[in-house]
């Protein structure tokens, strides 16, 4: 027989953590809880980690089954995002062939942001971006399943 877990995602934590994790934090949600701790995405934080937040991971690591952990987009993640954008959203052709170019170019991330950044179409991208970065964290958090034998 399956239960329910006492805690599921809503859109609004779903925003939440979306906003942290583009920020470059990674997200730890106790499932059976609820809460929620963010931690940077940061080599060097993790090197030089306080004894609270060390003590905070040796108990997810003994507890793993019940934390779901996302962390921001990968580099290829990303990179898809900013090409499906180029599909998915009706621009001019210019425009699509303006963020063709920066995706093939040096620094591909850096130099497509900019050209949106300077264009009427930076909203429509702000809001394709969040959308799809709150789609890649509800995956993230339905990957671990939120049931139980």
């Amino acid at each position: 027989m399956t239960k329910r877990l006492p805690f599921e995602p809503n859109d609004e934590l779903v925003q939440t953590i979306s906003r942290e994790v583009q920020g470059g934090k990674i997200c730890y949600l106790h499932r059976p809880t609820g809460d929620v701790n963010f931690l940077p995405d940061d080599d060097e934080f993790f090197d030089n980690l306080p004894s609270e937040w060390s003590e905070f991971l040796d108990f997810v690591e003994a507890n793993e089954d019940d934390f779901a952990i996302v962390e921001p987009m990968d580099e290829f993640d990303h990179h898809q995002v900013m090409t499906d954008f180029m599909v998915d959203v009706t621009l001019p052709v210019y425009f699509t062939d303006l963020l063709y170019d920066a995706l093939q170019g040096k620094q591909p991330r850096s130099a497509f942001t900019q050209e949106v950044n300077n264009s009427p179409y930076r909203k429509q991208w702000t809001d394709y971006h969040q959308q799809r970065y709150e789609e890649y964290v509800r995956t993230g958090l339905v990957d671990y399943d939120w049931e139980e034998e």
